[in-house]
């Protein structure tokens, strides 16, 4: 289950990133020095986002998760303080 939910994240993300990595990429072929620093500086900031898109995004998803049922646990209807 947990492999599939990866899979679910991983696929998409390579398939919309992939590209337009290669995209931007493909203007670092130029002969004009702004166009390719521009291409330059894409591509690396496509891939930056890919890399946190898989590796940080789905830790701090589990985080939060683990946090979140963490807290429904303590906040049973038994274990409320009275108000009283």
């Amino acid at each position: 289950m947990e492999r599939e939910r990866r899979d679910a994240l991983r696929f998409p993300a390579l398939r919309s990133y992939g590209p337009t990595a290669v995209g931007f990429g493909s203007l670092m072929i130029s002969g004009h020095r702004g166009t390719f620093s521009l291409g330059l500086l894409s591509t690396v900031g496509s891939l930056s986002v890919l890399l946190a898109a898989l590796s940080v995004l789905p830790a701090l998803l589990r985080l939060l998760r683990e946090r979140y049922l963490a807290n429904a646990i303590a906040i049973q209807p038994g274990n409320l303080p009275n108000r009283d």
